[in-house]
């Protein structure tokens, strides 16, 4: 499947009808849980819509995946210096694709500082959907079961949102020294991996020749940490400059104290809530001693699960005995990693 970006579109006054069409949508969803009833017009009435361009502070957003629409957002800033989740939609026909995880943390980037959303404990999709979304940018946050004043019950999310900051080098500050963290499987990475690839790819444009989803959450099934690992190929590293720009303008920070060590790449991380979730390795995809390994190295795990499951287990060890050394934690795997590429590239098994 071609991949296809999830975007956000700020919905100017002139489209303000589309907007109540989807409202219209999104009430009829909601009137499950909640007590709306129909106008004598036979609609339902949403009566802040017009605030979106009266007021300061209200940012309506169509959401669109593959260029369609899909849905909307509605966030507000109000005078406490919190941003929050005013209304939130995606068309059925896009739930449980990753549409909605990526428009929700594309919301949460273009507002640093502190958010609060709500949501109905009787709406238990939604409610499953959002425990996802915080358990992504803000696991841990403070939460509380609250009664609005117009009477629905439910769970009141407050977290913080810190944008990637980079030092004076151009590096993540403090990324290593994250803790090793490994995670279950999540279903939703493919979809994460193929949202980021079609931002990427358009992006970079001509100079690229190549993606690829690798690393332990490209393995169906396999614990990993929860960073999505991209590896790109570009025609030539002698672009660097406007490739650093292109990935700058997806919020991706270029790191490049590594090129001593690994002279042939080009390393890109991005993050948010204070978490790195993606990570971009560039090379030239004629570079097939940096290319070849890394895919053989995945396709065998996704072809032998016996192997998968063992560097799994080798993975949750290191983790708990170097939890706070990322160095020695990396260090450790090479010579599984290293076992598993010779033997993916001979077709041998050992």
């Amino acid at each position: 499947m071609v991949p296809v970006a999830v975007s956000l579109e700020a919905v100017g006054e002139e489209h303000k009808a589309v907007l109540a069409n989807l409202l219209q949508l999104y009430r009829y969803d909601l009137s499950e849980f909640r007590s709306y009833e129909l106008s004598d017009h036979g609609t339902y009435v949403y009566r802040f819509l017009d605030h979106y361009w009266t007021e300061a502070g209200r940012h309506p957003f169509f959401i669109r995946h593959g260029g369609r629409l899909a849905g909307f957002a509605l966030a507000r800033e109000r005078d406490d210096e919190v941003t929050e989740v005013a209304e939130f939609f995606v068309v059925r026909s896009r739930r449980r694709t990753g549409v909605g995880l990526a428009a929700a943390l594309a919301l949460f980037e273009r507002f640093p500082g502190e958010w609060e959303l709500f949501h109905d404990d009787a709406n238990h999709v939604g409610a499953r959907f959002w425990a996802r979304v915080i358990s992504e940018v803000a696991p841990g946050c403070s939460q509380d079961q609250v009664t609005t004043s117009a009477g629905f019950v439910g769970r009141r999310y407050r977290f913080r949102i810190v944008p990637a900051v980079a030092t004076a080098g151009g590096n993540v500050a403090e990324t290593a020294e994250e803790p090793v963290e490994i995670v279950s499987y999540d279903p939703s990475w493919p979809g994460m991996f193929a949202q980021e690839a079609a931002r990427i790819a358009g992006a970079l444009g001509d100079q690229l020749l190549g993606i690829e989803h690798i690393g332990s959450t490209a393995v169906e099934g396999l614990v990993a940490k929860p960073v999505i690992d991209i590896q790109v190929g570009v025609r030539s590293l002698r672009a660097t400059s406007s490739i650093v720009e292109a990935m700058a303008g997806l919020g991706y920070v270029y790191v490049p104290e590594f090129e001593s060590e690994l002279p042939n790449r080009r390393y890109f991380r991005r993050g948010l809530g204070g978490r790195r979730t993606h990570q971009v390795h560039l090379v030239e995809r004629t570079d097939a001693q940096w290319w070849d390994r890394h895919v053989a190295f995945r396709d065998w795990l996704r072809t032998h699960p016996a192997d998968a499951d063992a560097y799994g287990a080798l993975k949750v060890e290191l983790a708990r005995t170097h939890r706070d050394d990322r160095v020695a934690y990396t260090d450790a795997k090479s010579e599984f990693i290293g076992q598993i590429v010779g033997q993916a590239l001979t077709g041998v098994s050992g």
